[in-house]
């Protein structure tokens, strides 16, 4: 059984996205299969930097995307990006000097992620640019809109949660090779 599902549910009906989001699901099951089989820690670090390296293509995409299209909640999902990516590296690292190991909480922090922020702050830039693409809204229109949207999802960003515990308890992501 796979971690990530995809289904249309996730899409953000823009063929460039949804296909970088279908290569991520791909890599994070990837990885989760090569941890349920026991492999060696150099296998999955291997894997765990292809997923770090291609989320910052992906993230290097939806940002330009953004800046076209004058996303106002554009801050607000860089930083997410940065947070994922600080988070990442930390672990890339220690999984690359065979100081930590790939766990369960490693892959529930990616599947957690991964629904987090698709299904919020994802889903607002799918809304504005279908909006801006047709023309129902100007960018003044829908930047209040989505303002108003962005601050509900950041409040929900901020609350108690796993995703809030993550960057604060690295540790807790991996388990140290003795």
């Amino acid at each position: 059984m796979s971690l990530i599902t995809w289904s249309d549910f996730l899409s953000v009906e823009m063929a460039e996205i949804d296909g970088q989001h279908k290569r991520m699901v791909r890599l994070i099951n990837g990885l989760d299969e090569h941890m349920r089989k026991g492999d060696a820690n150099d296998i999955m670090a291997g894997v765990f930097n292809g997923i770090v390296e291609f989320a910052g293509i992906h993230f290097a995409t939806e940002e330009q995307w953004m800046a076209r299209y004058d996303f106002p909640g554009f801050p607000e999902h860089v930083l997410e990006h940065q947070q994922f990516t600080a988070t990442a590296v930390e672990l890339q690292n220690r999984f690359s000097s065979n100081q930590a190991e790939v766990t369960a909480h490693t892959m529930v922090f990616l599947q957690d992620w991964f629904y987090h922020h698709l299904l919020g702050t994802d889903k607002l830039l799918e809304k504005h640019l279908h909006a801006m693409s047709t023309g129902h809204l100007s960018s003044s229109q829908l930047g209040s809109k989505d303002a108003q949207a962005a601050g509900g999802v950041s409040v929900m960003l901020r609350s108690p949660s796993l995703y809030d515990g993550y960057t604060a308890t690295v540790p807790l992501l991996f388990r140290r090779v003795v």
